[in-house]
């Protein structure tokens, strides 16, 4: 009886023990469920941070690709404001070249304008000496003069003639200077309007030289199968990676089996597989790198191409704009060219005009030599030879000075003319530095706004690139959030393992419990039956032992004395005293036999309960592990794929451990 009451007492025990597993349970899918959706919202956040990191990625590329362009456009401009600063210093350059020869012949010009007039003043002197001398004279020659009167009437009249003619020859001399001003006026629009039509050209050429390489880059590059190529060879080298992960795995189990020469062939080929492996590593690392740069010009090829359009399309309009003005600087040098042409035949019909009057004026200076002839033959007529000697002689040394003059004359003009070309070379040389001062100087301004532009782009990209790196910290932060949060996970699938392990422990224990409590009550119903089956018999032979004592007993009595009877008695009395024990004891046992029955009862509906309760709760363990199977199998990838990312010594260790078997095991139970 003390070995049922101890079986109760543990079955007792291990239903209280298989309720506090049951709470347990409960508490640890809690557990689990909070933990799956502190992952689910973990996963959520990160996959929001990754794609606000690849935005912000996108915009970063966008604006380095923006700042290479703006760059590439400051370098483009600073290039053209040196080339013409450079143009400034070689047309200055040139103008202090000009400069010191035109102030060489400034000097010349006036040295001989000072030597000009010192021989024209010698000359006046001579002149006035000579008047002296003819009036001294005049009383010898007065009949001559008479005689030659009306020759000299012919000659003053021709002589008259003569000086409206050089006043026509002064005037046309003016009226060529202005036509040459005017010339030298038209040819300088002319050449300005040139080089307005080449630059006009030239920028017209480098736009177009431009368009071309735009349109170029307009086209669409063939990214696709780059990045198709790019996942392919993503699978198969993360295909090979897995083969050699599975080839490691099926190695590492063989070493936990093998042993000897067998162990050493497996330990190397391990260690090749695990070299292999690390190759494939960065094979897959590689080809990763290869597949995120595909995607990155995949990402950026609408970008770049609707960049390259819209530079296409504002160079078409620079392009029409330049067209626009070198057909307006070809209507400007074809109308200078006009202008040009119709000064210079202006010029040369001034010209043509000059050397007419000219012509004419030397005609009328023969006659004036011809009157000088007769003035001297009146002269030569009046004087004595000694008079005509010193009038040879003074004459001799006025026409010397008027030579001198003449040829300091004929060295003024040819210094003239090459002041005036010097001047209309450094008016043309300084319209051209105004030209290029204009030029450089709307340069600058523009180099100053591509400057701006350029430093306002490299803010953007300094804003940019901090965004992201925060984004990358909290991409990490969520990553760190997301490991905790499987870890919680994996926590709960141990602790929900370890009491599956309990139930089961404890299932098999009632189980236990349960059969040595039958096995027990089987045995105390045995006994109390055989106890009651020789209490039957006991009675049964007591009631004839009775029987067959009471004939004796009354055979006896008729045969012995009073005293004897007295014994005889004694010995009855204490006899059914004996069989009145029995009976009570009897009754007892059967008492006892009832109880154990119904104990055994009780204990046969208990153990029937127990029977369901451990079969509703394996029911409940295997519908929620069905249930969570795919979760698991989603947490043993994850779990698996974080393990690659382990260093070699932590890995190499573990598969060399017990746990590495527990894991594989879990690993193929799930089917991973």
């Amino acid at each position: 009886m003390g070995a049922l009451g101890s079986v109760e007492h543990n079955l007792h025990h291990a239903i209280e023990a298989d309720q506090r597993i049951c709470d347990d349970i409960k508490r640890v899918m809690g557990d689990k469920e909070d933990a799956e959706l502190h992952w689910s919202q973990c996963e959520q956040q990160l996959a929001d941070k990754q794609a606000y990191r690849d935005q912000l990625r996108d915009r970063v590329l966008d604006a380095e690709s923006a700042l290479g362009n703006a760059r590439a456009e400051y370098k483009n401009v600073l290039d053209m404001c040196n080339l013409f600063e450079n143009d400034s210093k070689n047309i200055r350059s040139e103008i202090e070249q000009t400069n010191v020869p035109l102030d060489a012949i400034s000097d010349k010009k006036e040295n001989g304008m000072g030597v000009l007039g010192r021989l024209d003043e010698d000359l006046s002197k001579l002149v006035v000496e000579d008047g002296k001398k003819i009036e001294h004279d005049e009383q010898y020659v007065t009949d001559r003069i008479k005689q030659i009167k009306s020759d000299l009437k012919q000659i003053e009249s021709d002589a008259e003639m003569e000086g409206e003619k050089e006043q026509s020859i002064k005037k046309q001399e003016r009226l060529i200077k202005q036509r040459l001003e005017t010339l030298d006026i038209k040819l300088s629009k002319l050449d300005c309007a040139k080089m307005g039509m080449v630059d006009a050209k030239r920028s017209l050429k480098a736009m177009r030289t431009a368009g071309g390489l735009t349109e170029e880059d307009t086209a669409p590059r063939d990214v696709q199968s780059k990045f198709v190529e790019a996942v392919s060879n993503l699978k198969s080298a993360k295909a090979d990676k897995s083969k050699i992960k599975s080839e490691v795995r099926k190695i590492s189990n063989a070493l936990l089996l093998t042993g000897g020469e067998k162990r050493r062939s497996l330990k190397k080929n391990l260690e090749t597989k695990k070299s292999d492996l690390k190759r494939a590593e960065v094979a897959v690392e590689k080809v990763k790198s290869e597949l995120n740069a595909a995607k990155i010009d995949k990402k950026r090829e609408p970008t770049r191409i609707r960049a390259a359009n819209r530079e296409l399309t504002r160079i078409k309009e620079k392009q029409t704009e330049l067209s626009a003005n070198l057909s307006e600087k070809e209507k400007q040098t074809n109308i200078a060219e006009r202008d040009v042409e119709s000064a210079n035949r202006v010029f040369n019909e001034a010209r043509a005009e000059l050397g007419e009057i000219r012509w004419a004026v030397n005609n009328s200076k023969n006659l004036d030599a011809e009157r000088q002839e007769m003035l001297k033959d009146l002269e030569q007529e009046g004087k004595n030879l000694e008079q005509i000697k010193t009038r040879k002689s003074q004459i001799e040394r006025s026409d010397e000075m008027s030579s001198s003059m003449k040829n300091v004359a004929d060295q003024l003009n040819g210094i003239e003319d090459e002041e005036r070309e010097l001047k209309i070379k450094l008016g043309y040389l300084k319209s051209e530095e105004d030209s290029i001062l204009h030029d450089l100087e709307e340069t600058r301004k523009e180099l100053v706004e591509r400057e701006n532009d350029v430093s306002e782009k490299e803010n953007f990209l300094t804003k940019e690139r901090s965004d992201l790196e925060n984004v990358e910290e909290s991409v990490k932060l969520e990553e760190s959030g997301l490991k905790s949060a499987v870890g919680e996970v994996k926590t709960a699938d141990d602790e929900i393992s370890q009491v599956i392990s309990r139930i089961l422990a404890t299932k098999s224990e009632l189980a236990a419990t349960a059969d040595g409590f039958e096995r027990t009550l089987m045995q105390e119903l045995k006994v109390a039956q055989n106890t009651a089956k020789e209490l039957e018999q006991l009675t049964h032979e007591l009631e004839e032992s009775k029987q067959q004592e009471l004939e004796l007993v009354r055979a006896e009595l008729s045969q012995t004395s009073v005293g004897d009877l007295e014994q005889l008695t004694h010995e009855l009395e204490t006899a059914q005293n004996e069989i009145v024990e029995l009976k009570s004891r009897q009754d007892l046992l059967l008492s006892e036999l009832e109880t154990d029955r119904t104990k055994l009862s009780d204990a046969t509906t208990e153990i029937a309960r127990l029977h369901e309760l451990q079969e509703t709760q394996g029911a409940e363990a295997i519908t929620q592990s069905t249930v969570d199977t795919q979760d698991a199998k989603k947490l043993l990838t994850v779990l698996d794929g974080l393990l690659e990312h382990l260093p070699p010594d932590l890995i190499e260790k573990f598969a060399n451990s017990d746990d590495y078997v527990l894991y594989e095991k879990v690993l193929d139970g799930y089917g991973v």
